[in-house]
């Protein structure tokens, strides 16, 4: 292919806030966040059925760039696909990068104490410059 009409690996890491950002204006970005959203809610139905969660009170946590980005169209699309799994069922986005959780689960391992795991949180928070709060949305509003 000619280097003209492809893009480098760190070139294509720029696309997804792109998407995100013209999804409501642009048919084909708002397509491709469609999709992203029915893959969340795809991936979240086969958890929750095979848990026997369908219709229960459960809460289906969203990490990661593409969810803390608050994107109303993929939000909205992944809660109105999560009311057709269960009328009951919760959306939380964690504001917290990745590596909070995985440095918490492995403290949790260790067997650290509290007081280990929110400094861990905090530090992790002023490295990431996050605010690290849950925002809760529920799928029924």
């Amino acid at each position: 292919m000619d280097e003209r009409t492809t893009l480098g690996e760190r070139r294509v890491l720029e696309l997804a806030p792109l998407v995100l950002a013209e999804s409501g204006e642009d048919a084909v970005a708002g397509e491709l966040v469609d999709r992203l959203a029915a893959e969340v809610v795809a991936f979240a139905r086969v958890a929750l059925t095979r848990l026997e969660l369908t219709q229960a009170d459960a809460e289906v946590i969203l990490g990661g760039g593409l969810m803390r980005a608050g994107n109303g169209r993929l939000e909205a699309g992944i809660e109105e696909g999560l009311r057709a799994v269960g009328p009951r069922i919760v959306t939380r986005v964690v504001a917290e990068p990745p590596i909070v959780g995985a440095a918490l689960l492995g403290l949790d391992d260790l067997g650290a104490p509290p007081a280990a795991r929110e400094r861990a949180r905090a530090q992790l928070a002023a490295a990431a410059g996050d605010g690290l709060a849950m925002t809760g949305r529920t799928s029924d509003g």
